[in-house]
């Protein structure tokens, strides 16, 4: 199942492809919500050989963050984000439950 049918979100989903970093670390995905543009923003490593199962399961872990931004939740990898993560396992995700 399609993760925007799954989560229904407000706002569209755009996934770039770039070298995002977090804390100075680079890292395979990140979640951003900008402010002026009314869409919530996926950035995947472009230069990982990544497997289409890792990066369905990093744009998974990703719409989970933009679930919580629309629902004005912390984005954190706590409770609710565990849940949608064992949710998401029905659907055949391996989503990783840390950064």
């Amino acid at each position: 199942m399609k993760l925007q049918k799954i989560f229904n979100l407000k706002k569209p989903v755009r996934v770039f492809s770039g070298n995002p970093l977090w804390k100075g670390e680079s890292i395979n995905g990140l979640y951003e919500w900008k402010t002026n543009i009314e869409y919530h923003c996926i950035i995947i490593h472009s230069d990982n050989k990544l497997h289409s199962y890792e990066y369905d399961n990093i744009l998974a872990h990703e719409y989970i963050h933009a679930w919580q931004c629309e629902m004005g939740l912390k984005l954190s990898h706590g409770k609710v984000f565990k849940w949608w993560a064992e949710k998401l396992a029905e659907y055949g995700y391996r989503v990783s439950k840390r950064q």
